[in-house]
């Protein structure tokens, strides 16, 4: 089910269709995606947006696909929500971290990090709706959509790793509670952060993004 990576202390995950149950019993819903890829394995998996999967469709996935990858489909509504930063460049991209941790109240969210510096933290909605959007480089995963959570990153050939905890560790009830209005400050900090005004649009004067990976 995965090991702690001796130098880095990480969480380093492994394709296993047992992380399917760990992950579904801490509140998660977990689906199964293809090998190397962040494309579902299943048609139809958009139901799971706002629903758990039940227990005869996970011995269902786990015998067909007992090595694929692990999504998890955005379901604010079901209590949690992903902020994805693409950020590049490695210094804005810890910043936009620590801005995230600030507007927490300190608390650090489980962060997933497949092509550094790019990461994905899950944070609690408080039992609001949060929907989903994506005002780039950052995509919110609140209604719609999914995300690969274990398995191998197409890109790096490697496992995505978590840090500060993970959907097998924490429990959706955990999580750190952000609000729609602080989602929107944090994204206005980033902003900042890049350079660039709320439009997206690079600031008189402001210093290039270098892409790093």
């Amino acid at each position: 089910m995965g090991a702690i990576h001796k130098k880095t202390g990480l969480f380093q995950s492994t394709a296993d269709a047992g992380l399917l149950w760990c992950a579904h019993d801490l509140g998660y819903p977990v689906i199964p995606v293809k090998p190397g890829q962040k494309s579902p394995a299943i048609k139809k998996w958009e139901q799971f947006n706002k629903r758990q999967p039940t227990a005869d469709e996970l011995r269902e996935w786990s015998r067909k696909f007992p090595s694929y990858s692990i999504g998890i489909p955005a379901a604010s509504e079901l209590g949690f929500v992903g902020l994805d930063c693409d950020v590049l460049d490695v210094e804005q991209s810890r910043e936009c971290w620590k801005a995230l941790v600030r507007i927490l109240g300190g608390h650090k969210p489980p962060t997933r990090v497949g092509l550094a510096p790019k990461w994905l933290a899950l944070v609690g909605p408080g039992g609001a709706r949060i929907a989903s959007r994506k005002p780039h480089p950052i995509e919110i995963f609140g209604t719609v959509g999914q995300f690969v959570a274990f398995g191998i990153h197409p890109k790096t050939g490697k496992p995505y790793n978590w840090f500060q905890g993970s959907p097998i560790t924490t429990p959706i009830d955990e999580l750190p509670i952000i609000t729609d209005a602080q989602i929107n400050h944090w994204l206005m900090e980033c902003a900042k952060i890049r350079g660039e005004d709320q439009n997206g649009s690079a600031s008189p004067g402001a210093p290039g993004q270098s892409s790093i990976n």
